[in-house]
């Protein structure tokens, strides 16, 4: 059964798995019978022709054994009348197979059971004295005040959809854009809206709403509030919160602070996350003003309160009063004058027993004789060593004969990557870890190690995503990634693969691995000859003013490779394509070697990775066949770290 005017989601799934072999041109069209109705903005990886009402999607090929889903939204008329069956029928084809039709299970309309009015309340939570026995809210002119609005749908059995919250600012009233993301504002009617697309039977929620009241209210002006919520199947529902008297005018506006970690964290996180080691020095800059005022403030303070697990650090250079008993740490400035700024260094010192992933909030407050108190707090995440993560093709590549280090792969070939985790800590377990896989959309997803039913791969992203509950210290876990290249994928496409792990106690770490298709196709030599590489040193560090001279890299050939069987010229390092400085071939007519020296500034230059990184050295056989080794390296930001 389906509600009339309810959205209903159809889950279209095929397969390939009566078949050995690709499918091209796979087409699913989906005729629309009359009752439902497309919803566009539903449906964002569906053709629709409103001439014939058809759906289609459109997959260029479907390996043997391949399979996928995808969604259609519709909505059912609200004029359908009661009892009306609805059938509706999806079709498959390609150029290979017959065509075949499914019917979903038919969907009876029925009339929606009646809507009762959404709950809707509000009250000023912060900002405020609310405390005052006769129930008067008080509040200052040109203070903030924050109303919670709480509404929800407790007396109703069924969703309602296009929900929408509007509150109603009296000229009293300031709206302040930075704190207040989710509301949209509009100045000509003083109105702020929350939208929300459907709201489940049951279900309740909450939006805040920051204003700022005028600095020039009188006092003992009562100020009214009024916000309404309102949806497609309710009727609007109306309140106002308590009425706030104004107690007195304002003149001076608050001073500015600011605080930032500055020194000694690892700010560069793609998710924006701040991260610190245990038992590190962080240095924060508080940074303040009076831009605001015309006038002087006097007897200013600036006091910072350190949570337990920040240590304060009696530097020299450190011109801060610090409470032991108290924890905090106070500047004192006896006046400010109008348009001034100026900032301090505070240092502090991570406690070393601190966990991993635990958030460190540090709050300041700057207070004067004449203005309000301003407080804002600086967040940093404590991290454990980073997680090894690395990637590697492991079948379905090979060098280009002609460009040494570059990696070619033929139309029509399945791709087979290695990927590795590993936690290289001795003592401290890692937890919620999750690895993406971002697949370039030239390729199809085909399989993964461990994962029979494609449980973790999203169709809709292309991406892979594969989840660790937790990793043991010194554990380590592989597993293969298989991906096919299309046959007509164009020449010369460079196909990059990127894959991203991220933790709770650990920075997030990102490898890619490039391989390109060729002018033509090249029918390869055979796999390189695996080699053991030895390399030194293995940590670079990118703020040394004088890098190593050399970064020397010791290749040991297997058996039945003799020194003769290498080609005398330069070996190649990457990431980079680095051909090496000098280079010594030695060794046995059994067992060769080489020894060879590169630029270490070369690499860094290649890279933007810091923490673990693969190196591969590469060379030349005279049969045309090639031989390299890996080994990890570590590349590190500071060297303080």
């Amino acid at each position: 059964y389906a509600n009339a005017g309810d959205l209903v989601t159809y889950l279209i799934c095929y397969n390939n798995e009566a078949n050995t072999q690709a499918v091209t041109n796979v087409t699913i069209t989906d005729p629309l019978p009359p009752g439902l109705i497309f919803e566009p903005d539903e449906n964002l990886l569906v053709r629709y022709d409103e001439d014939t009402r058809t759906c289609t999607w459109s997959v260029p090929s479907l390996v043997g054994g391949g399979s996928g889903c995808v969604d259609l939204i519709v909505r059912v008329a609200g004029d359908i009348p009661t009892g009306t069956v609805i059938t509706n029928s999806v079709l498959i084809d390609s150029d290979e197979t017959d065509e075949a039709t499914i019917d979903a299970s038919p969907i009876t309309a029925v009339v929606p059971q009646p809507v009762s009015p959404l709950s809707l309340s509000k009250a000023a939570v912060a900002g405020v004295d609310a405390n005052d026995p006769t129930g008067i809210v008080y509040a200052n002119a040109g203070d903030l005040v924050t109303y919670r609005i709480s509404y929800g749908s407790e007396t109703n059995t069924q969703t309602v959809t296009n929900v929408t919250i509007v509150d109603f600012l009296p000229s009293e009233l300031i709206f302040e854009p930075g704190l207040n993301p989710s509301a949209r504002y509009d100045e000509r009617s003083l109105t702020c809206t929350w939208s929300f697309q459907s709201l489940a039977a049951g279900r309740t929620g909450y939006v805040d709403l920051v204003v700022r009241l005028a600095r020039d209210t009188r006092a003992g002006t009562e100020i009214t509030n009024s916000v309404r919520i309102d949806s497609d199947q309710t009727e609007p529902t109306d309140v106002d919160a308590r009425p706030i008297t104004v107690v007195s005018s304002q003149t001076v506006s608050p001073l500015s602070v600011s605080k930032a970690a500055i020194a000694g964290v690892d700010a560069n996180d793609p998710t924006g996350t701040v991260y610190a080691k245990p038992g590190d020095l962080v240095t924060y800059e508080i940074c303040y003003g009076n831009e605001a005022n015309t006038q002087a403030v006097t007897n200013v303070t600036i006091v910072d309160s350190l949570p337990p697990q920040l240590i304060f650090e009696p530097t020299g250079s450190q011109s801060a009063r610090y409470d032991e008993q108290n924890r905090t740490c106070t500047w004192s400035l006896p006046s400010l004058d109008p348009g001034r700024t100026g900032c301090v260094e505070l240092v502090v010192r991570v406690a070393g027993d601190v966990a991993g992933g635990t958030e460190i909030t540090n709050l300041v407050t700057i207070d004067s004789d004449e203005t309000a108190p301003t407080a804002i707090s600086a967040v940093i995440i404590t991290a454990d060593e980073p997680l090894r993560l690395t990637k590697r093709i492991k079948s379905g590549a090979f060098e280009d004969p002609n460009v040494r280090g570059r990696l070619l792969v033929n139309p029509g070939t399945d791709l087979t990557y290695e990927i590795c985790l590993a936690n290289p800590s001795a003592t401290r377990t890692v937890t919620q870890i999750s690895i993406i896989d971002d697949l370039p959309w030239p390729v199809t997803f085909v399989s993964a190690t461990g994962d029979p039913n494609q449980t973790y791969y999203d169709f809709r992203s292309h991406t892979y995503t594969r989840f660790y509950a937790s990793l043991a210290p010194d554990a380590n876990n592989c597993w293969d990634l298989v991906v096919h290249v299309p046959q007509d994928i164009a020449p010369s496409t460079l196909i990059s693969n990127t894959a991203t792990v991220s933790a709770r106690e650990t920075r997030t770490v990102t490898t890619t691995v490039d391989v390109n298709t060729p002018d033509e196709p090249v029918e390869p030599l055979g796999d390189p000859v695996g080699c053991y590489l030895l390399l030194k040193p293995t940590k670079l560090y990118r703020d040394l003013r004088k890098q190593p001279t050399d970064l020397m890299a010791v290749l040991h050939l297997p058996e039945g490779c003799g020194k003769q069987m290498i080609v005398n010229q330069p070996l190649i390092l990457t990431p980079g394509a680095i051909p090496a400085q000098h280079w010594r071939i030695f060794g046995t007519t059994s067992a060769g070697a080489v020894i060879a020296f590169f630029d270490p500034q070369a690499l860094l230059a290649a890279t933007t990775v810091n923490g673990y990184l693969t190196v591969t050295v590469t060379g030349q056989l005279t049969d045309g066949r090639s031989f390299e080794g890996h080994q990890d390296i570590q590349i590190f930001r500071s060297s303080e770290e």
